[in-house]
């Protein structure tokens, strides 16, 4: 009886997008919009647009930074998903990748996820959707995201270690393939 290897988890539709032309630029762009959208809801801003204009006045340089830093998360994000999330040819490679980065790397950045929205939505005293749920949430998608499959890549490099797992140089020419 042979066993089946484990090849790590599949998100075929955020890795569609996450290896489009101009997912970087996107992502970077969604992040500004994102942070510059929560800050103005939650600011108190309403769809009036002489309201909308005074605030974006008087709130300029906060939305510009935190457009910004989120800008930076989202380029991050894609860059990294970019990076790490293939799928190995050898068994060290299959170690790194499919059990490092899409397994520990995609379960720790699930749990930051909830964590971190789940403390936010306790510190807005269970309003559902609040401020801090919302920043939290999207702090984790921008920040949590990359560091966790980083995390998982460096994992996997450990545990090859480790087990003392030999990467064969026939078969790791160039960097791993992407999912297809």
């Amino acid at each position: 009886m042979t066993q089946k290897k484990w090849r790590g988890f599949e998100i075929r539709l955020v890795d569609r997008f996450m290896c489009g032309s101009r997912a970087e630029v996107l992502g970077a762009v969604i992040g500004a919009c994102m942070s510059f959208t929560v800050l103005l809801v939650y600011g108190g801003v309403r769809l009036d647009l002489r309201q909308l204009l005074r605030a974006v006045e008087n709130r300029a340089l906060l939305l510009a930074l935190f457009a910004l830093v989120f800008s930076i998360g989202g380029w991050w994000t894609v860059r990294t998903w970019r990076q790490l999330w293939r799928r190995g040819r050898s068994s060290k490679e299959r170690l790194i990748y499919d059990y490092g980065v899409r397994t520990v790397g995609l379960f720790t950045a699930v749990s930051i996820l909830f964590i971190v929205t789940w403390l936010g939505w306790t510190t807005d005293s269970g309003m559902l959707f609040g401020p801090l749920m919302i920043g939290g949430a999207l702090a984790a998608l921008f920040f949590g995201v990359p560091v966790s499959l980083h995390f998982g890549y460096f994992w996997g490099r450990t545990f090859a270690v480790i087990v003392g797992v030999e990467g064969d140089p026939r078969i790791e020419v160039g960097e791993p393939p992407h999912l297809t």
